[in-house]
């Protein structure tokens, strides 16, 4: 009897439990970090777009993590937050932006952007419904955007968010 051997993490469980050969998934092209508000002048490398704001492309989640840590330590440490804009690009052409919302404690979190990125997209896709929402106004709020459900469903498909 021959047997093959295969990777873990080429491997998924379905919504059905069944285990089954993971598809590629696109990799990151670039993310582009934009510290709005808060001060820039401690992280290396910044761009300055002539209206205030620095910016920095990188080409992974982790460097784009190492960036908002570093970043985090400027941060405010009262309970509020500086705003950093955010543009993911990845291989296949598929983009996504938004805010991140910069604090203090956030100097000893990893996968932000991903745990962002991805928590927003199982919202629009009707797999997580936030703690302070019931399901009817969680169902209300979904309701009648079957363009944005489908198309958070194919980024959870098929874009790498590790």
């Amino acid at each position: 009897m021959q047997t093959t051997a295969i990777e873990l993490s080429t491997l998924e469980v379905t919504p059905g439990g069944v285990i089954e050969q993971a598809k590629p998934r696109s990799r990151v092209k670039s993310i582009t970090i934009t510290r709005i508000e808060g001060e820039a002048s401690e992280i290396d490398e910044w761009r300055d777009d002539g209206e205030g704001f620095k910016e920095r492309t990188v080409e992974s989640f982790v460097r784009a993590d190492t960036i908002l840590r570093r970043m985090a330590a400027t941060a405010p440490d009262d309970g509020t937050y500086n705003k950093v804009d955010f543009v993911v690009t990845w291989a296949n052409g598929d983009n996504y932006q938004g805010t991140y919302d910069l604090k203090r404690h956030d100097t000893g979190h990893w996968q932000q952007l991903q745990r962002q990125i991805r928590g927003f997209l199982r919202y629009l896709a009707g797999e997580f419904k936030p703690e302070h929402m019931t399901q009817e106004e969680y169902n209300e709020r979904l309701a009648g955007r079957p363009e944005e459900e489908a198309q958070a469903r194919h980024m959870l498909d098929t874009l790498d968010l590790s």
